[in-house]
């Protein structure tokens, strides 16, 4: 499921950063996704950011040197870890979910997308690792998640 909905009559949100585009990260290449697209509400940009699968918030936290505010949610049906960084702000039910170990479900609100940390616009950078590490760039993959479609009740609301 994609972690961010489309523009009304869009089928996908705007890609800006491709996974493992060369450049100048600190890998050598993007490890991740970079979404992009964002609406207006009342001045401000406000753009819900959503878990791609259902699973275990493992962290929540803020990196002001890469990845800003950021959750990570451990999906143990596919063995890997959905990164969601550079929120404006995380959801206080997502925190109090990873305080209390507790499991979120497919499409859970995780908050709003945002530019905190090492971000030059308003977007979603979403990883896809193997492993817990931290920005090592052994473990990070392909991003699978967001591929599946959205369940039922979701595709009802226009996500994918």
């Amino acid at each position: 499921m994609w972690p961010v909905k489309p523009p009304n009559g869009a089928a996908r949100p705007l890609i800006t950063v491709r996974f493992r585009v060369p450049g100048s990260w600190l890998l050598g290449y993007h490890p991740g996704t970079d979404i992009g697209w964002t609406r207006r509400t009342r001045g401000r940009v406000r753009e819900r950011v959503r878990a791609t699968y259902k699973g275990r918030v493992v962290t929540v936290g803020y990196d002001p040197r890469y990845y800003g505010n950021y959750v990570v949610i451990y999906h143990h049906d596919a063995r890997l870890w959905s990164w969601y960084c550079h929120l404006e702000s995380v959801r206080p039910s997502i925190r109090l979910a990873h305080r209390l170990g507790r499991t979120i479900h497919t499409g859970a609100w995780l908050g709003y997308m945002g530019s905190t940390g090492n971000a030059t616009g308003d977007h979603l950078h979403y990883e896809e690792r193997t492993g817990a590490n931290t920005y090592s760039g052994h473990d990070i993959v392909r991003p699978v998640l967001f591929d599946k479609p959205a369940p039922k009740t979701l595709r009802a609301q226009g996500w994918r």
